[in-house]
């Protein structure tokens, strides 16, 4: 990852180098400021800048120092920045310099996201397994829920028919008094 973070240093520089030739020569900002201006859509790039011969900015993106001269040495406060200098000629002993910084965060990130897919894996397992298990206890607990209901069910219905017994046994009771109460007054 590294080494292909290298590469690409490469070809920015070379690719750059070959665009800002003119805003170099010619002391344009906005030419320059068009050539750099694409390089924000890369998330590897943590800072890039032209500058003249004088060591005057023309134009950067992100983090770059304020000035620079082709024997300034770059040092950034962040580690994981490749830094590449390179001269962009112009006239016999006249260059302007590109600076380009490469973060190697994103490649860290993926190297951190890489080693975590095996854990992630395991993690997504156990949870899968979880979830079978309290889909197997759901289920048991939904059979026992219906067995209850059907034994309440039963129950209920063995209560409505002794209870319906126990009615028509009153009521021939009641009728059977009414009858005798109805021959005592006859007989009266």
């Amino acid at each position: 990852l590294e080494k292909s973070l290298r590469a690409k240093a490469a070809m920015y520089s070379s690719n750059l180098s070959a665009q800002l030739y003119g805003a170099v020569a010619t002391n344009d900002t906005v030419i320059a400021d068009e050539a750099i201006q694409p390089l924000l859509s890369d998330k590897n790039v943590y800072g890039a800048a032209v500058y003249l011969a004088s060591g005057r900015r023309l134009a950067g993106v992100g983090e770059f120092p304020p000035a620079l001269l082709s024997t300034d040495r770059v040092k950034l406060p962040d580690d994981r920045v490749l830094v590449t200098l390179s001269e962009i000629r112009v006239d016999d002993g006249v260059a302007g310099n590109l600076f380009l910084a490469l973060s190697t965060e994103p490649i860290e990130s993926a190297r951190f996201r890489a080693a975590q897919v095996p854990a992630m894996t395991t993690a997504v397992v156990l949870l899968f397994a979880i979830l079978l298990a309290l889909s197997n206890t759901f289920s048991v607990m939904m059979s026992e829920c219906v067995s209850l209901f059907e034994e309440r069910r039963q129950m209920e219905r063995t209560e409505k028919h002794r209870l319906e017994k126990l009615v028509s046994e009153r009521t021939r009771e009641l009728e059977r008094g009414r009858e005798q109460y109805r021959l005592v007054v006859e007989g009266t």
